[in-house]
């Protein structure tokens, strides 16, 4: 009898793994429930460095007895060990298992073991939950699975949606020409864009651009989160200046969110336990309230994120004066200039695409509207995903600073003509010309000028940190989710300056 395959991960941050094999039992020498927990704690001790691990989980079930380890013990099961703390996620217990249809998009993308447990743990006892999607770049989080869709009837889940409400993408034309990017060019592009960081002007200055179309500042967060508007943060955020391989665009593609607001918004919400909220509890609204808010305050960032760079790279525009590092009183601050500066950007604007957010939908997709143009089920369609995708129309998936950006439309009907221009060529029946398995974006090879004063980011930036974006693009299309528009090549990306 061979030995049994299982993973041993630490329940606290699961994306902490190890393999471990445990060896056959024989009617001569039977494996005891001792000899498998005493096994598995000593794996915990020595390879994810948890010294006082004493507890071990699978699906929310603590194992303790030998006929514990007899249902549970097969290959590729999840063994969570705790150093002492209850299991991390709902348990079937705490209320009737879920009917939950489950989707994996993924074919020829990898997808993990731990992965697929996240997700199956969280759309079967996560309450509401009807359905979830696994996208093609599905990986595991600290709790809950990254790259995921779910739809969860009467219940919010803040947590699934996380600290980065409306972490998002957003692309702005350019004036710049493939020439003016290419080779060491890219380099001087590259030493043009400092004055990025810090806050930019005033309160004032910043609420006047998160007002809503010249009223109050509605969008605000406040002084504190507000300082921190028109930066673009740490992790895996960047700008990058890239082209279009097919027409030469060069275009700004902006992936930042809500700072630190958006996880102030979590944490206010989650620390007194209510990780899930019924859609009818009172909480639910001030949430829903928050969340929006956040949302519109990202949004508003990546403009004013795009205003800073597109004062680096076309100086001389006059509506660009305002992205430049501030050195004047707040006074001399034209509130129309500020307004007049924030529809110019947003006239550059070509799509703004959101992930990790929430929002009303009807399940099925198929359910037709009443004669009063109401449906009899709406329910909360959760998202938490990487910044490879988003759930709007129109998707930008830039992986590692060496791979293309891959750009993709959701299969929806017709297509917007004015984008369809924008980046790839159609034939006179509207099918894009992408060159077949030649397409340029499949053999690209090479990476770009990179700004980054932080080792760590860089390292997180390596390609072998991502999955293969030809596999994942390839996913949809098959699925039959997007359809490919083409590629962009990155020439410089823009993480963080210590300025």
């Amino acid at each position: 009898m061979p030995a049994t395959r299982v993973t041993v991960a630490s329940n606290v941050n699961q994306s902490q793994k190890t393999p471990l094999l445990i060896p056959p039992s024989t009617s001569l020498d039977p494996i005891s429930s001792l000899s498998c927990h005493s096994l598995v704690i000593k794996t915990a001790q020595s390879k994810l460095r948890l010294k006082k691990a004493r507890r071990i989980f699978v699906y929310g079930k603590e194992l303790v007895s030998q006929e514990d380890w007899v249902q549970i013990l097969k290959d590729d099961v999840i063994l969570l060990v705790s150093i002492g703390e209850e299991y991390v996620g709902s348990r079937k217990d705490d209320h009737q298992s879920n009917d939950c249809t489950i989707d994996i998009l993924a074919e020829v993308a990898f997808i993990d073991s731990l992965s697929i447990t996240q997700l199956e743990t969280t759309a079967l006892n996560l309450p509401g939950m009807v359905h979830a999607v696994a996208q093609p770049d599905l990986h595991p989080g600290n709790k809950f699975p990254i790259s995921a869709v779910f739809m969860s009837q009467r219940w919010i889940h803040p947590p699934l949606i996380g600290d980065d409400i409306c972490c998002g993408m957003a692309w702005f034309k350019t004036r710049l020409s493939q020439s003016q990017v290419e080779g060491d060019k890219g380099r001087k592009i590259a030493e043009k864009l400092r004055g990025l960081e810090g806050a930019w002007r005033t309160q004032k200055a910043r609420e006047t651009w998160l007002e809503k179309d010249r009223e109050t500042a509605i969008y605000s967060a406040g002084e504190g989160w507000d300082a921190a508007l028109g930066t673009i943060g740490t992790g895996n955020h960047f700008a990058k200046l890239q082209y279009d391989l097919y027409e030469g665009d060069v275009v700004l593609l902006i992936h930042s969110g809500s700072r630190g607001y958006g996880g102030h918004i979590l944490k206010h919400f989650t620390k007194q336990g209510r990780e899930s909220i019924r859609d009818d509890d009172t909480i639910a609204k001030s949430y829903l309230e928050a969340h929006d808010r956040a949302c519109r305050w990202a949004s508003r960032n990546r403009d004013l994120i795009a205003l800073r760079f597109l004062a680096c790279l076309e100086p001389g525009e006059i509506d660009w004066d305002l992205g430049t590092k501030n050195s004047s009183p707040d006074s001399h601050t034209s509130v129309n200039d500020i307004r007049t500066a924030r529809l110019a950007v947003q006239a550059r604007k070509v799509v703004d695409i959101y992930h990790n957010n929430v929002e009303a939908t009807t399940w099925p997709p198929s359910l037709k509207p009443d004669k009063n143009g109401e449906v009899s089920s709406k329910l909360a369609g959760l998202q938490i995903d990487t910044p490879q995708k988003s759930r709007a129309r129109n998707r930008t998936c830039p992986f590692s600073c060496q791979s293309a950006t891959y750009v993709a439309e959701k299969y929806a009907g017709k297509t917007d003509d004015l984008l369809r221009g924008d980046f790839v060529k159609a034939d006179k029946r509207g099918n894009k010309q992408f060159g077949g398995v030649d397409a340029p974006g499949r053999g690209f090879s090479g990476g770009c000028w990179v700004v980054c004063e932080d080792k760590q980011l860089v390292w997180e930036e390596a390609p072998e940190a991502y999955k293969d974006i030809w596999d994942v693009g390839k996913d949809l299309v098959t699925k039959g989710c997007v359809e490919r528009w083409g590629w962009c090549r990155g020439r410089v990306s823009y993480k963080v300056r210590k300025e």
